[in-house]
C-alpha cells in the first residue's frame, strides 16, 4: 500500500509533467473535479477513490516518461546520423 509520502510525490510529479492533470484523471477515472480536486488538496476521500486516482496518476506518469524517453531517443539517433548539410552552395567567383 502506499503512504500519504507517496501520495505528495506523485500529485507533484504529475503536475510537473502535465499542464492540466485535473481533465486526463477526469478522463480515466469518471469521477468529477471536485473529487480530484480534494484529493490533490489533501482533503480526505473514500479510500476506493483515493485508489482510482492514484492509479490514474501513476498512468499517466508512466505514459509521460515513456514518450519523453521516446523523444530522447530518436533526438539521439538524428543527432548520431551526420549527414552533410546541402543548404547553401558555394558559388564560384570569377
Amino acid at each position: 500500500m502506499y503512504t500519504e509520502d507517496h501520495i505528495q510525490k506523485i500529485i507533484l510529479r504529475v503536475r510537473q509533467l502535465v499542464t492540466n492533470p485535473f481533465k486526463q484523471i477526469e478522463k480515466k477515472t469518471d469521477l468529477s473535479r471536485t473529487t480530484i480536486n480534494r484529493f490533490f488538496s489533501g482533503t480526505p476521500v473514500r479510500q476506493s477513490t483515493q485508489d482510482k486516482i492514484f492509479k490514474a496518476c501513476v498512468e499517466i506518469i508512466d505514459q509521460k516518461q515513456q514518450e519523453q524517453l521516446a523523444l530522447k531517443r530518436k533526438s539521439e539517433q538524428l543527432l548520431q546520423l551526420q549527414l552533410p548539410f546541402r543548404g547553401s552552395k558555394k558559388r564560384k567567383t570569377a
